[in-house]
């Protein structure tokens, strides 16, 4: 036995195929009904299943078409549809001469025992008079069955089209939340392409970080952190590590970096979520720093008293040895030099009991410019023999400041005679008083710079450490005192220096 199969769909051809050649029927295919028309111009086929919904020339028109030609018109016809599963278009199928309506989904088996029936069936006359419709009727019926049926589309479109928009609007509404939340987080927000390492969205906490526009910021390389980034390629959901970063002014910051795979604009990017750490890492250093310089000033407090009796004996004695020898001799001159040693000594000791136990300030509200004035005649002698020029530039009527004047001249004090130091013959000092807002505290700002030699990067975090000098006759606690001071003051003290054009202080005040 013989069967045509016609079926715009290639996997419920196939489908069908393998089940009735399982029973030993020959099988024929088409995609429509064009297609079946020249198979049946060729081959002779005992029975015909045909979808209805099928481009170029649907079902309904294939069986009428089968109908008019006397060669086929016995040939058994079934529909087997999805698509036409009103009553109305059952009847219309029939009505053209089809055997028998079938409707999607359907136990294979009824299919079967369809074909088997047609086939046994001898075609009656009745049959044959009922597909001979005329034109006019054929053309009403199966237009109505079409407007039906684009009625019934019509509607599936506008449901569908709703849908969509609705969905459009959820879609517009999550997506202005997410660039709101992009937009404003507390951290910066990184887009990257894996594919070229290259950034290309950014947020306005991103500009801050990089002191830059966002522009400057689009197409940045994120290459130098590949590396970092590999374990997310590998099933790794999150990866967390701290690094450096460069902002456009040339500032190096410590960062954390956050990162994970997300879809972005149709394409899977890296969002890198990055919290500067500078500031936290700094506290933290200072921190044990101050610890250090805590358990530092206390075995200093325990060494100094040890050494001071044993030195107050060995000074007098020097002093009463002087006396025996007359001026000019060898002897005398080698005491004289002992002694001299002896009080480098006692300075060194009396400097470390300050430094251990440094007087508690007694603050007042002081106009930061009258210790200026007051400190700069100290170091007058000494700025003219090397030539220096001082430069002040005090702003006037800045708010006072609650500090404990001794105690900052002495800071003041220290710093111009290191810059005093710094500088071999000529140059200058320039001492500035200004009020400055930083991160919103008002700051009583006292800056001292210099011409000197400048201390090189690597000594810069050393200088406020104890006993840490490079002079011949220095005690190495000047800064460090003069950092102790400062904090007890709740102040800042801090620098900046280049190797041969020289090095800027600044010592900041809160505004209270």
């Amino acid at each position: 036995m013989r069967i045509l199969i016609v079926d715009d769909v290639d996997e419920s051809l196939e489908l069908l195929k393998e089940v009735f050649e399982a029973m030993d029927y020959i099988v024929l295919t088409a995609n429509n009904g064009v297609e079946a028309l020249k198979v049946l111009n060729d081959e002779k086929v005992d029975v015909i299943i045909s979808d209805v919904l099928m481009p170029k020339m649907d079902g309904f028109q294939f069986c009428r078409e089968v109908k008019k030609q006397e060669r086929l018109k016995d040939i058994p016809f079934i529909f087997y549809t999805a698509n036409y599963t009103d009553p109305e278009d059952e009847k219309f199928g029939l009505s053209l001469g089809a055997d028998a309506y079938l409707i999607k989904p359907i136990d294979i088996q009824v299919l079967i025992n369809t074909v088997e029936k047609m086939i046994q069936k001898k075609r009656t006359a009745d049959a044959t008079e009922v597909s001979s419709i005329d034109d006019v009727q054929y053309l009403r019926e199966y237009n109505t069955v079409l407007i039906r049926k684009l009625e019934d589309k019509m509607y599936e479109l506008e449901r569908a089209n709703e849908m969509l928009r609705q969905m459009n609007e959820e879609l517009q509404i999550s997506h202005e939340q997410y660039k709101s939340l992009f937009e404003n987080a507390g951290k910066a927000i990184f887009i990257v392409q894996p594919e070229t390492w290259v950034v290309i969205e950014a947020n306005n906490q991103a500009e801050e970080l990089l002191k830059c526009t966002r522009d400057e910021i689009l197409n940045l390389s994120f290459e130098r952190y590949k590396k970092f980034f590999q374990p997310l390629f590998e099933g790794e959901k999150v990866v967390n590590f701290e690094t450096t970063i460069i902002d456009f002014e040339g500032t190096e910051k410590i960062v954390e970096m956050t990162a994970k795979l997300i879809g972005y604009a149709y394409t899977s990017t890296i969002q890198v979520i990055v919290s500067d750490l500078t500031e936290k890492v700094k506290i933290q250093e200072e921190l044990i720093q101050a610890e250090k310089l805590a358990s530092l000033g206390r075995l200093s407090a325990a060494i100094a008293h040890e050494i001071r009796n044993p030195l107050s004996a060995i000074s007098v004695n020097l002093q009463f040895l002087l006396k025996k020898f007359p001026e000019g001799s060898q002897e005398r001159k080698y005491l004289d030099l002992t002694l001299e040693g002896v009080r480098r000594i006692e300075k060194i000791v009396e400097a470390t009991l300050n430094f251990a136990r440094p007087s508690k300030p007694i603050v007042k509200d002081e106009d930061i410019n009258e210790v200026i004035n007051a400190t700069l005649p100290l170091v007058e002698i000494s700025t003219l023999k090397k030539k220096i020029e001082v430069i002040p530039k005090l702003e006037p009527e800045l708010p006072k400041v609650k500090i404990d004047f001794k105690q900052i001249q002495q800071v003041i004090l220290n710093i111009l005679t290191n810059a005093v130091d710094a500088i071999e013959n000529s140059g200058w000092i320039k001492i500035n008083s200004y009020l400055e807002d930083e991160g919103g505290v008002s700051y009583v700002v006292v800056s001292i710079a210099d011409s000197g030699c400048g201390i090189p990067k690597d000594e810069l975090n050393k200088i406020f450490e104890p006993f840490y000098t490079k002079k011949s006759d220095g005690t190495g606690l000047g800064l460090a005192i003069s950092r102790q001071i400062m904090n007890n003051h709740g102040g800042k003290i801090e620098v900046e220096s280049e190797v041969g054009r020289g090095t800027t202080f600044y010592l900041k005040f809160k505004v209270k």
